[in-house]
């Protein structure tokens, strides 16, 4: 399998999880789906900022990933 390309876009980011959802879990895709819309909806702002991360950080731990603590 090859690397996956860095997405310069939100258009490229829904082109790239289109093309790959079989890989991803429903949970998954639902979270990523969620950011994705909070994104179209005007990019991040005071207003989402807490949403955006708190989506993120529920993908990062349905994952085990480690997000730091800033």
């Amino acid at each position: 399998m090859g690397s996956i390309p860095k997405v310069k876009s939100l258009g490229e980011l829904k082109s790239l999880i289109n093309n790959h959802k079989g890989t991803l879990s429903e949970g998954n895709l639902k979270i990523i789906n969620q950011i994705i819309g909070e994104l179209e909806k005007g990019g991040v702002s005071k207003s989402n900022k807490e949403n955006l991360k708190s989506l993120m950080n529920k993908l990062a731990s349905k994952n085990g990933v480690q997000v730091p603590k800033k």
